[in-house]
């Protein structure tokens, strides 16, 4: 239940111009406001939420009071959303304040079972902090070296993995393990300590000589390798697979099938005024959304309706940004484009990772650690441009949710010793740009 309290002794004073002063603080960009004179009551009007005192306060920290006026209790809207665990928008273009339930992705289905050997392995335990000795790595089909597999045709050296745990990614040394179905890897101790922090772990399956690492956060998000030499050999299932049975040649069927019209994995397409489908017009898959020409407002829906992408984007023009990164598109999801906007989606290639932490720019996007920015502690400082600024957690809950801007005394433009984790989420809206800063 929630309710508010008011305290007794409240005292009436005549503030001039105070509603003009609310909206124009709470809420830049309104393009007019009406000043006139009012009279409100004031003093320790107390919230409480769920059986919480709340103190309402604004994006710097400073305490924002409530206030009655004509009967009405008037609280600030961004305190009462953070207290609910809500995301705040401003709308620029229909001048509405916005007020988004964080909704955690819903978890992916479970594999299907396998069939059990005559004689069942031991249930494996739950991977502890330090890996397990070689003996008890499993799935030995993950040996090998894998390239990343970004277009037909088209690799680059990823992972190497040694039968005793130990290998490379991307010439970076690690440590890892598997269970039925899962995939773990972390740095080895010279760069996280003596044990292993917070691991990644993925999904995998192993089909021939091909490898899928599906990301246990984000189910949209996966990846394919392929084993170093397949090229040049016929695929070999793994051990848990029954091959195949060999089947006679049938004779081709006299039409031939048509050709699909999404493109090819890792084509870069445009897209123009309209509504487009992922999976029928564009592949699934993750990418930057950079601007060719004009501009105006661009939206990603997921299968269910909801807002992923809200911008406003154009081409040199410092209020707007001209490009969004590391967007995942699933299938089912929609792209609207509007006006005379023409954007080019480029499919988002994970960077090279350093093995410290360095000072790293970001603008308009999603970015996830551990794979686009190294997990530790940082200072994150704006450098040009205003917006919000989220940081969620590999559950989807928030973690850091502010509106960010230079040379604006009424907003932020430093957030320090900020912890970010493998597997959280960044997320930058509008032009906003930031440098992340190791502390």
């Amino acid at each position: 239940m929630k309710k508010f309290r008011q305290a007794r002794g409240l005292k009436g004073f005549i503030l001039g111009a105070l509603l003009m002063a609310i909206v124009m603080v709470a809420i830049p960009t309104m393009a007019e406001a009406v000043s006139r004179q009012i009279t409100i009551t004031s003093g320790h009007i107390n919230l409480e939420i769920d059986g919480e005192i709340v103190v309402p306060r604004d994006a710097a920290g400073n305490v924002v009071e409530p206030f009655v006026y004509d009967g009405t209790t008037y609280l600030p809207v961004r305190a009462i959303a953070d207290a609910l665990g809500m995301d705040v928008d401003w709308r620029t273009e229909t001048s509405t304040v916005v007020l988004t339930t964080i909704v955690s992705e819903p978890a992916p289905p479970a594999p299907p079972p396998t069939i059990p050997p005559a004689t069942p392995p031991p249930t494996p335990a739950v991977p502890p902090t330090t890996p397990p000795p070689p003996a008890a790595t499993q799935g030995q089909g993950l040996v090998g070296t894998w390239h990343w597999e970004m277009t037909p045709g088209f690799t680059i050296p990823y992972y190497v993995l040694n039968a005793n745990g130990t290998g490379t990614m991307s010439d970076m040394p690690i440590r890892w393990w598997s269970s039925p179905g899962r995939f773990f890897v972390c740095s080895t101790p010279a760069t996280c300590g003596a044990t292993c922090i917070a691991p990644t772990e993925w999904r995998y399956s192993i089909t021939g000589n091909r490898l899928r690492l599906t990301s246990i956060i984000l189910p949209d998000m996966y990846f394919t390798y392929i084993r170093q030499g397949a090229e040049t050999q016929q695929p070999t299932p793994i051990v848990s697979e029954p091959a195949p049975s060999a089947t006679p040649p049938t004779t081709p069927p006299a039409t031939p099938t048509p050709t699909p019209t999404v493109p090819p994995t890792g084509t870069r397409i445009t897209l123009s005024a309209g509504t487009h489908e992922v999976g029928r017009d564009v592949v699934v898959g993750r990418y930057d959304i950079i601007v060719i020409s004009g501009g105006s407002n661009l939206f990603v829906r997921d299968a269910d309706g909801r807002s992923r992408v809200n911008e406003i984007l154009r081409l040199d023009d410092a209020r707007e940004p001209s490009r969004v990164s590391n967007v995942v598109l699933a299938r089912g999801y929609t792209i609207e484009i509007r006006g005379n906007l023409v954007v080019e989606l480029v499919p988002s290639l994970a960077p090279t990772l350093p093995t410290v932490r360095t000072n790293v720019v970001l603008g308009a996007g999603f970015y996830v650690v551990g794979r686009d920015i190294v997990a530790g502690r940082y200072d994150v400082n704006v450098i040009s441009g205003g917006s919000n600024f989220f940081v969620r957690d590999g559950t989807g809950r928030s973690r850091v949710n502010e509106i960010l801007r230079l040379n604006d005394d009424r907003r932020p433009s430093r957030l320090s010793n900020v912890t970010i984790g493998n597997n959280y989420v960044i997320e930058i809206r509008g032009n906003l740009v930031v440098e992340f800063v190791p502390r």
